[in-house]
């Protein structure tokens, strides 16, 4: 039998979120969907996408994982995230390239993905990053009842809806940006 999450209303858990999550969510105080943004604890070893989903009995289909990535085009440099759902990878070389206008995109470095987004790895999210960061989300994630994603600290989680997380990052909804991840 799988462990259970035990969500609550992440205005009484704020202690379960990153510095730059909690300045978020106390700006949307106010809003009238966060009472359905809830943040349960995790063991940190089974913080990532697929693995917390078997371990904690949740449908993969409400996962999602955040990618960091740096985008070139001639010298001038854009910083960006995607939220794809979990068993996918973001289609760096195609969706994501066209959508930033980018003649190259890469994953940004792990040491400068926690420096710059001020979270830990393992748990990074979309919400919180820097203002000027493109938030690329999977329009399946979007479409989503609820959504699973990093609390910016590995040892919680986050769930809100799809429409209120696009809602909350002004997010570019992408149909296909996470497409089937293959295995070598």
């Amino acid at each position: 039998m799988a462990e259970r999450l035990l969500f609550q209303s992440v205005g009484d858990r704020l202690d379960l979120v990153a510095d730059p999550v909690r300045e978020v969510i106390q700006e949307w105080r106010n809003a009238e969907w966060i009472g359905e943004v809830r943040v349960a604890e995790i063991d940190p070893v089974h913080a990532g996408g697929a693995d917390l989903c078997e371990y904690y009995g949740l449908d993969i289909r409400t996962g999602g994982n955040c990618v960091l990535v740096k985008s070139k085009r001639g010298s001038q440099v854009r910083k960006a995230s995607c939220l794809v759902p979990v068993a996918t990878r973001a289609d760096l070389n195609g969706l994501v390239k066209r959508t930033l206008g980018a003649r190259q995109v890469s994953l940004m470095a792990r040491e400068d993905a926690v420096a710059e987004s001020r979270m830990e790895y393992g748990s990074i999210t979309v919400i919180g990053l820097p203002e000027e960061w493109p938030v690329l989300v999977d329009s399946t994630l979007a479409e989503a009842k609820e959504v699973i994603i990093g609390s910016g600290r590995v040892n919680a989680k986050l769930q809100l809806p799809g429409a209120a997380l696009v809602a909350m990052s002004k997010a570019i909804v992408l149909e296909g940006l996470g497409s089937p991840a293959t295995t070598p």
